[in-house]
């Protein structure tokens, strides 16, 4: 993980996103951890993958997986609760 986050990083709410919040926490602090395109987000100590690509490298990077922890299901199981995909872009937009 990269050494600084809080300085290139936004912090990111529940309250922010309303209905559209896809997490169990009510906030984190949203970065990109280079080098590439790793999506990711503290949350009370904990740095999760939000995107494919950290996912892909969460156990070598020390991540927690999103979908695994803290990304909340719908009554089926499915991923259907929030917006991930709204936070995950706002998180590569970071990544330039």
């Amino acid at each position: 993980m990269s050494e600084e986050p809080l300085s290139k990083g936004v912090e990111i709410t529940k309250a922010e996103y309303g209905v559209e919040w896809p997490f169990t926490v009510d906030s984190g602090l949203l970065y990109c951890d280079a080098p590439g395109s790793n999506v990711v987000m503290l949350s009370n100590g904990k740095v999760y993958a939000l995107n494919g690509r950290a996912m892909g490298s969460a156990a070598q990077r020390g991540y927690l997986n999103a979908r695994d922890t803290i990304t909340l299901k719908d009554a089926n199981g499915y991923f259907t609760v929030g917006d991930s995909a709204k936070i995950i872009s706002r998180g590569l937009a970071m990544c330039k």
